[in-house]
């Protein structure tokens, strides 16, 4: 069993105005027609938009997220809203290949009420985690609205592609385009813009109609895509990395919402390793979309690092090292003190390093 660190959060954490979390994993109930997960002997019911589980009269558990990807020595946090019809704790833990090691739980508390409860846990070790939900004996009903596990809880900075290295950029008459497959794609141009046109006819697996992007992007870097979309209206289409051999998925991107007028987003999220697997795609899953999808004026980019890698004159033996947002992160003479950062891309002493 890959172990956990777990400890309970109490209050909001705090997330500066301009900042955003990652996001890892994230599940609404009120868009699944029937219970999306492994059933474990009891199997929990959509009911108007939320999971529910009614007491089956003896200890039970049930997955509430799966395919979760975890970095070792980095802060998760899973957030869960939940409220029972009595009050008591329940138990949530994270783990990989149950059964096979010890399993480190975590206490949360439901009540009466919607409520958001937080658990914030340190992974060391293990990538497509599950998330289980476990009342044991707890007697009524329990109701989830949904779950999200992120990190960087206090927040990472969201540049603008001005502001950023910009790595490509398609649909924004260069010439430069991708496609997909499962529906029809088409170049076009509308309203004076060369697009990418997306139309679905009819409602599919998520994954059955997907757009990407590929190249190989570098684990541990938090990439951002900018564009102009406009189409039929839908809220909540997602985005992975994903390693094409074997389509593994290599991390999460925020999602984004789609209006029927032109909206300039950015979406965001690391690229991970996943075992072996190299993230070496950016995938878009549309399957659930129905209608058409105009995008525009594309910009694949991360944060600036050249700044990073100017600043840093050490002296000899002397470290110091950089995130990728421009951050110091560590300066000693002490070299053995690397081995403490958690696992990631940095700038140490002027050159780009992977821990």
């Amino acid at each position: 069993m890959k172990k956990f660190l777990l400890s309970i959060a109490t209050g909001l954490l705090a997330v500066s105005a301009n900042a955003e979390a990652l996001v890892d994993y994230e599940i609404d109930f009120a868009e699944q027609a029937k219970f999306p997960f492994y059933v474990m002997g009891y199997e929990p019911q959509i009911v108007d938009g939320v999971l529910k589980a009614e007491y089956p009269g003896e200890w039970y558990q049930f997955f509430i997220g799966d395919q979760i990807q975890t970095v070792v020595g980095k802060d998760y946090t899973a957030t869960v809203r939940i409220k029972a019809s009595q009050a008591g704790a329940l138990t949530l833990n994270m783990g990989w290949g149950w059964g096979e090691g010890e399993v480190i739980n975590s206490s949360v508390n439901a009540t009466e009420e919607w409520q958001d409860v937080k658990t914030v846990f340190q992974s060391i070790g293990g990538t497509n985690c599950n998330l289980v939900l476990q009342p044991g004996n707890h007697e009524g009903v329990i109701e989830i609205a949904w779950v999200k596990v992120s990190h960087d809880e206090e927040g990472i900075a969201i540049p603008t592609p001005d502001e950023g290295d910009v790595l490509a950029s398609y649909f924004d008459s260069n010439g430069e385009t991708f496609g997909g497959w499962g529906a029809s794609f088409e170049n076009v141009e509308e309203e004076g813009k060369p697009c990418l046109k997306i139309s679905n006819e009819e409602a599919k697996d998520e994954w059955a109609v997907q757009f990407a992007i590929d190249r190989a992007y570098e684990p541990g870097t938090t990439y951002y895509l900018n564009f102009d979309v406009k189409g039929t209206p839908f809220k909540g289409i997602s985005t992975e990395f994903q390693c094409q051999d074997g389509y593994v998925g290599c991390g999460r991107m925020s999602k984004f919402d789609v209006t029927d007028e032109w909206t300039n987003v950015t979406i965001y999220g690391e690229a991970l390793k996943s075992g072996d697997k190299e993230p070496d795609r950016m995938v878009c899953s549309v399957g659930k979309y129905v209608g058409t999808m105009y995008i525009s004026n594309v910009k694949l980019y991360t944060a600036r690092t050249s700044g990073a890698e100017e600043v840093v004159a050490p002296r000899e033996n002397r470290v110091v090292v950089y995130n990728l947002q421009g951050i110091k992160v560590l300066e000693s003479d002490d070299t053995s003190l690397l081995d403490t950062l958690p696992g990631g891309i940095y700038i140490v002493n002027g050159k780009k390093i992977a821990f």
